[in-house]
């Protein structure tokens, strides 16, 4: 059995009010650009979020008409900062003893790649064995952290005495485009930056917060087009569709039948962490499996206070509801480019 003993997470200084992001934004227009001022105001005031954070220190400054950063300089703004984060969430993850225990690193990231890597960067931080094991999950959207797990959880079952860290970084707003067009104003409003830290092992000794269960996958070919994340010269450009929602609703409930078919949970005792991508997505999927808000609240928490940071916000969502007093089965899902549906059960202990 793979548990995940702790997780921590790291976020940057630097916290907006959604309020005063869509006054920027709307700072931008030109006065005849009627539709996409309503189209801001809109999208933020039903977005479900009150604050973000970013690494950068005046979006103001960054992101002024005419000075449109490329994409070396947004590369560079990551290696300089992603690494500031995943360190702060290792140091609470794991104390100084245990890290020259870890056998494994697995680092996850859709917002910054670069080679060397945030792996390696990281090991020579925090002096980590120059022989650990190194493994990346790199461009793949929200549901990428669920494939850093499997990843944990594989290398766990397969060696008994493994110790993986999970680093997942994604310094979303470092992509934000000074463009007008309907994709760069939702991903404007609903995106942000974080940071987390897993240690996971097979050791029952240890005290943990989850035991890992099972993992599905799911490629809804139909949405291939709905959402994307390509390289630009000016940085990762997100294509959004307003279908998303519905192609998830279409879906998620067998997804839930084929999870509960194979482990045999009964969906009345399962709790529920799913990755809040935007209120309408945690909305649809409440609507379709009749799940009350309120056992939702963990993923509407996490997205109120920190909005979308992509693959590591079901982290936080997962730390959040690791807090609460009840025990027993988790369902928990995640969607990115593909369309993907990514999804696991965990027993929280």
């Amino acid at each position: 059995m793979t548990y995940i003993h702790q997780i921590s997470t790291a976020l940057p200084e630097t916290k907006y009010d959604q309020k005063d992001i869509l006054e920027f934004m709307q700072s931008t227009l030109k006065e005849e650009e009627h539709r996409e001022k309503k189209l801001m105001s809109l999208i933020s005031k039903n977005s479900g979020i009150d604050t973000r954070h970013s690494v950068i220190k005046n979006l103001y400054d960054y992101f002024l008409e005419g000075e449109t950063p490329q994409i070396e300089n947004r590369m560079s703004l990551f290696d300089q900062e992603a690494l500031k984060l995943g360190v702060e969430a290792v140091r609470k993850c794991v104390s100084e003893s245990r890290l020259q225990e870890i056998t494994h690193i697995i680092t996850v990231s859709c917002t910054g790649l670069s080679a060397p890597g945030l792996e390696i960067a990281l090991m020579k931080e925090l002096d980590l064995p120059s022989n650990i094991i190194r493994t990346t999950v790199n461009f793949m959207g929200c549901y990428a952290a669920f494939h850093g797990l499997r990843i944990g959880d594989q290398i766990c079952k397969s060696n008994p005495n493994a110790r993986v860290l999970i680093v997942d970084v994604e310094l979303c707003s470092i992509h934000f485009q000074n463009e007008k067009d309907d994709d760069n104003i939702l991903a404007n409003t609903l995106f942000a930056d974080g940071a987390a830290a897993v240690y996971m092992s097979n050791d029952d000794t240890i005290p943990s917060l989850y035991e890992v269960g099972e993992f599905f996958s799911k490629l809804l070919l139909s949405g291939e087009q709905d959402m994307a994340w390509k390289l630009s010269t000016t940085g990762f450009q997100m294509r959004l569709s307003n279908y998303i929602p519905k192609l998830i609703e279409s879906e998620i409930a067998n997804m839930l039948s084929e999870a509960v078919a194979q482990t045999g949970l009964e969906v009345e005792k399962l709790q529920w962490a799913f990755h809040p991508g935007g209120v309408r997505i945690l909305k649809a999927i409440g609507n379709v499996l009749e799940i009350p808000k309120e056992e939702m609240q963990a993923s509407y928490d996490t997205l109120a206070g920190h909005g979308n940071m992509s693959s590591v916000t079901i982290l936080f969502v997962l730390l959040l509801m690791s807090k609460n007093e009840n025990k027993g089965p988790v369902f928990s899902a995640g969607f990115g480019p593909g369309l993907t549906m990514e999804a696991m059960t965990l027993n929280k202990l």
